[in-house]
C-alpha cells in the first residue's frame, strides 16, 4: 500500500496508514448510540484502546465530536445520532459501518458487498453515497456481485473467477 508492503502489518497499523475496511459483521457496542459507535472508531483510530476505554470523550475531544457529527451527517445518519445501534434496519446498519470506517479517515476504503441484502432502491442510494465519497477523492475497492450496480458505479472493474483475473477495464 502506497509503495510499502503491508502483509505483516496489524489491522491497527494498516488503519493508521489509511487503509480501512468497513465490516459487515455484528453490531458493535450494543446498547450504545450511533454517535458513540462512530466516536469509538474515531478515538480508537487515533489512540490506544486502553486510553479510549478509560476516557472516551477526552480521547475524542471537542474537535472529535464535531468530526463524528460530520461523519454521521455524511452517511445520512445525523438525525439518528442518539438512537441505539441495536435493532437498526439493515440499510442504516450498513451506513453505520461505513460511518465507522470513515471516522478512521481512510485514503483507501475496502468494502465487501456493502449492500448485500438491501432492496434495489436502497442499493442505488448506497451506490450514490459511495460515488459522492469517490468524487470527494476517496479511493474505494469494492467486492460486489451486483453487476447492475457495479456498471453504474465503478470507474474500473476487475472480474475474478476462483481468484484469477478474467477481465479488467472500464465497466
Amino acid at each position: 500500500f502506497d509503495g510499502t508492503s503491508i502483509t505483516r502489518r496489524s489491522a491497527a497499523e494498516r488503519s493508521l496508514a489509511g487503509l480501512v475496511a468497513a465490516p459487515n459483521g455484528a453490531t458493535v457496542l450494543p446498547g450504545r448510540s450511533l454517535f458513540h459507535a462512530v466516536a469509538a472508531s474515531f478515538a480508537l483510530a487515533r489512540r490506544p484502546a486502553s486510553a479510549w476505554l478509560l476516557s472516551p470523550w477526552s480521547a475524542a475531544g471537542e474537535k472529535g465530536r464535531q468530526e463524528v457529527a460530520r461523519v454521521l451527517d455524511k452517511v445520512e445518519l445525523g438525525a439518528f445520532a442518539d438512537h441505539p445501534v441495536d435493532g437498526l434496519p439493515l440499510a442504516q446498519s450498513r451506513r453505520l459501518r461505513l460511518g465507522q470506517a470513515l471516522a478512521c479517515r481512510p485514503r483507501l476504503l475496502l468494502l465487501d458487498r456493502p449492500w448485500h441484502g438491501l432492496g434495489r432502491q436502497e442499493r442505488q442510494s448506497h451506490a450514490a453515497l459511495l460515488r459522492a465519497l469517490c468524487d470527494d477523492g476517496l479511493t474505494v475497492v469494492l467486492v460486489e456481485d451486483d453487476l447492475e450496480t457495479i456498471v453504474e458505479l465503478a470507474d474500473h472493474v476487475v472480474v475474478l473467477d476462483r481468484g484469477r483475473t478474467v477481465a479488467a477495464g472500464s465497466a
